[in-house]
């Protein structure tokens, strides 16, 4: 009984392999008698980019150049000195923006001509794409980052400003849809404080001795003590003389604003499809860029005038330990609830 069920078996796996043998040569036969579709290659294009740099030094950066420095300052945004400066900086941070060579050992672009093309995306804001994530965003999360006054989805910059322009302080990231206050509540500006690594800063005003900065700020912001603003309907003449110089010199950061969008137009136009980390760091690489400026075309004068200012700035303090929980809850009193300027 058992050797007639096993030759039975055998007899079955023999005819399912010839049944499958036979049906693969069936398919190879199949497919031999079918044209066979020719092979593409990839199409190579020649880039002379070793001619391209040569045009790109001979119109900017040779001795005898073709364009002046003013051209060079209007499309680069910056001084030739500084861009050179920023070029060797990058090649030693990052082996990406050096020159390297290809499997065919064909050199790659020139480190002038990779700054070249980052700087140009940031300054003209010719995105890499041209899909706009912001403005055709799901409705879900446009609602988030939009708000009454501007029509379509935004994210914010906190920032404080100098009379020079000198941004001393961005926050970015928060939704278009927050007011000042949310966003203040959810701003780092008075981390460095409570930390104890802010810098030192005392100063006298009409017999009172202060030992915190401020900020100039509009009437929305807390009455705070860090947050000197303009007096309400004011009435006295001194009182509309204090406020309409507050309101002028409050008006710097709104000039470093537009300065930092006049440079950096990838600022003023919709965001292209950048995630918020990416936009974040464009925000980021913007604001180092204008303050090197900045500080490379600041005039010789300025930093006299700057010291005459009736104020002692002492240099940051970096604590080898943090102030202890107290200490940084009795600051933040001290900020929040001192009496204000007088």
């Amino acid at each position: 009984m058992s050797s007639s069920s096993s030759s039975s078996s055998d007899g079955m796996e023999g005819d399912m392999i010839g049944a499958f043998q036979a049906e693969y040569e069936e398919a190879m036969l199949n497919e031999e008698a079918e044209p066979r579709r020719p092979r593409r290659r990839r199409e190579f294009i020649r880039r002379d980019r070793l001619g391209a740099h040569d045009q790109l030094f001979e119109d900017y950066f040779a001795d005898d150049c073709n364009y002046p420095p003013s051209f060079f300052r209007r499309r680069y945004r910056m001084r030739r000195s500084l861009f050179l400066r920023i070029v060797d900086r990058l090649g030693e941070y990052s082996p990406y923006f050096t020159q390297r060579v290809d499997a065919l050992n064909r050199a790659g672009f020139s480190p002038l001509q990779k700054c070249t093309a980052a700087l140009r995306l940031l300054a003209y804001g010719a995105a890499a794409d041209t899909i706009d994530e912001w403005r055709n965003c799901p409705v879900a999360h446009a609602g988030q980052f939009t708000r009454g006054d501007i029509k379509h989805p935004t994210i914010i910059l906190e920032a404080v400003a100098s009379y020079d322009r000198w941004i001393w302080h961005a926050f970015f990231g928060v939704a278009g849809s927050n007011n000042d206050i949310n966003v203040l509540n959810q701003s780092p500006l008075f981390t460095d404080v409570l930390r104890g690594e802010a810098p030192i800063v005392n100063f006298t005003v009409n017999g009172h001795e202060y030992n915190y900065g401020y900020y100039l700020a509009d009437g929305i912001y807390p009455s705070w003590p860090v947050f000197m603003k303009g007096v309400t309907l004011p009435q006295s003449e001194k009182h509309q003389l204090f406020t309409a110089a507050q309101s002028a010199w409050r008006k710097d950061v709104e000039c470093a604003f537009g300065v930092l969008k006049a440079r950096f137009n990838i600022l003023a136009v919709p965001g292209r499809s950048y995630s918020r980390r990416t936009l974040g760091l464009i925000m980021r690489a913007c604001v180092i860029l204008h303050n090197m400026i900045i500080d490379d075309e600041r005039d010789i004068n300025l930093e006299n005038i700057y010291e005459t200012v009736d104020s002692n700035v002492g240099p940051a303090i970096h604590n080898h330990a943090p102030p202890s929980l107290a200490a940084r809850i009795q600051m933040d009193n001290e900020m929040s609830d001192s009496p204000m300027y007088t």
